[in-house]
């Protein structure tokens, strides 16, 4: 559990010039009557206000706030409680800007105090937001609108709609607008929406929206001008006429792999059967008693890790089209803090991908059991014949498919901090297949992150077979899939170097605490 440093009694005002994301959780004072700790926040107009919580819905502390009976509990100088604000979606921001005006509405760009992405969007004119107040941002999610909040410069709460950028969110917004067969208030955000967005850019802005983006347009258009929209009428015509650009995002799937060394068995590497292996759901891998507790902890180490992070993570990366997987050893070499740091990793990485237009296949591989399972104690029955091949049972994990919402991924990764869950670790064949799924999937891009500790360990397999089986295999898929080309690969290394395995990797030191986020963002977005 997080527990936030003591503060004196007495300090300066709050600052977002000077803040980060502890600033926003951290309380600067101690109450005057109480001792409670609490935010203290001077406006620029001299007005004082003393804060539970320095965020939606800004709760004022009761001891100095009018009206209020006083309270009189006191803490001892440190709290554990996660503010509120952060379970409902928002974030704290630190450099905040205004742009270019489109209407009636204002480009949008804001730095994040948990290192993450920056945020941009479309916000409703207004003169200007106070440069020296805290605010923060509920990020958009799939209809595309968000909100901001913060505070006037008399401690007043404010908050405004977010509209997310890049254009390709908004025809989800104006889907479910039209959905409602509300013709009034469908032609009302049409023509804020749509004729501020064409005023972007010149005449021929349709050919520079992606085949995707383009087809939701035309959908929404349609849609808009049935519940009575004439503007969407008139427009349909205009987007009607660009074609989609030949081969732009949707993508297709690319060849099946006819390596022989991707097969199934090769000539130098089989499985003694296949009769027991697994390929599973992770939510159906939670034991129920653990789930919310498992959730918890998680969300906590995914907070914790953002705090690490000595480099910016993110960025204005534009994933659309790509499709990442990325394939996490879940072996019991990683137990405790490492494969907290990974399942936090996991978390954070995944979330960025999403928002950033990515399609993400999340995946895990592990064993069913110890030194073998059924498979091993199939082989015993059979007579123990020589050199078996591979002798556990595989269970390759989904937390989320590539076609599949981001929700409740955060629930399922909690699987990550189950030890029972945790095996060994037969990499060759979770790599292939893996690959096989991003060739499967539609896309123009396909990068691939593995996060693991090293090489394949299976005492079972090992103890029947030459000593370097696993890893000899995992070398020719690696090889394989790098020569083919189809998907970039690279490895994220714990507290284990890989240069030896692949050609693009990181080591990612989690006691240290540095920048895993930084390495794994850098391994996806700069591959070429």
């Amino acid at each position: 559990m997080r527990t936030f440093t003591a503060a004196p009694s007495v300090t300066r005002a709050w600052h977002r010039a000077e803040a980060r994301f502890d600033s926003y959780v951290s309380p600067n004072a101690r109450c005057p009557v109480c001792g409670a700790l609490v935010f203290f926040y001077q406006s620029p107009t001299g007005g004082r206000v003393f804060f539970d919580e320095l965020g939606p819905p800004w709760p004022k502390h009761p001891c100095t706030d009018n009206g209020v009976q006083l309270r009189t509990s006191y803490n001892n100088g440190v709290t554990s409680r996660r503010p509120s604000w952060i379970s409902e979606g928002w974030v704290p921001l630190t450099e905040v800007s205004l742009g270019t005006k489109h209407g009636e509405w204002t480009e949008f760009k804001a730095k994040r105090a948990d290192s993450g992405p920056p945020l941009t969007g479309l916000v409703p004119h207004f003169a200007a937001l106070p440069s020296d107040v805290p605010i923060l941002a509920r990020r958009p999610g799939a209809h595309g609108l968000g909100r901001l909040a913060w505070l006037e410069h008399d401690g007043r709460p404010r908050d405004e709609a977010l509209i997310a950028m890049p254009l390709a969110v908004v025809p989800h917004l104006q889907l479910e607008l039209a959905s409602q067969s509300d013709a009034a208030a469908t032609e009302e955000v049409a023509t804020l929406l749509f004729a501020s967005l064409r005023d972007l850019d010149d005449a021929g802005w349709p050919a520079r929206i992606a085949a995707a983006d383009l087809a939701l347009l035309r959908e929404w258009l349609r849609r808009a001008a049935a519940a009575g929209s004439c503007s969407a009428a008139r427009w349909l015509e205009e987007v009607g006429s660009f074609p989609p650009p030949a081969g732009e995002l949707i993508g297709s799937p690319a060849p099946s792999p006819d390596d022989p060394r991707l097969a199934l068995d090769t000539p130098t590497y089989k499985a003694y059967t296949r009769d027991f292996d697994e390929e599973v759901g992770a939510a159906d891998l939670i034991p129920i008693s653990e789930e919310g507790g498992l959730k918890d902890r998680l969300e906590r180490a995914a907070w914790a890790l953002l705090g690490t992070e000595n480099s910016a993570f993110g960025g204005d990366a534009d994933l659309h089209g790509t499709l990442v997987t990325l394939l996490l050893d879940c072996s019991g070499s990683l137990r405790g803090y490492p494969l907290q740091c990974v399942a936090a990793l996991a978390a954070v990485l995944g979330d960025a991908i999403v928002r950033a237009g990515g399609s993400l296949d999340l995946l895990g591989f592990t064993t069913a059991a110890w030194k073998g399972g059924q498979s091993r104690e199939k082989w015993i029955s059979d007579g123990k014949p020589r050199n078996p091949g591979r002798l556990n049972d595989l269970r390759h994990v989904i937390f989320k498919g590539w076609d599949e919402p981001w929700e409740g991924t955060i629930d399922r990764l909690g699987l990550l901090l189950c030890e029972s869950f945790l095996k060994e670790n037969i990499d060759g064949e979770a790599l292939a297949w893996a690959y096989r799924r991003a060739l499967s999937a539609p896309a123009l891009r396909r990068r691939m992150l593995v996060v693991t500790d090293g090489a394949p360990v299976d005492d079972s397999t090992l103890s029947a077979n030459p000593g370097d089986y696993l890893e000899r295999h995992l070398r020719d898929v690696i090889a394989a899939i790098e020569e083919a080309g189809h998907v970039h690969l690279a490895a994220l290394g714990v507290n284990r170097e890989l240069g030896a395995l692949y050609r693009s990797s990181a080591v990612w030191r989690t006691e240290a605490g540095r920048d895993g986020l930084s390495l794994a963002w850098h391994l996806i977005v700069n591959s070429k």
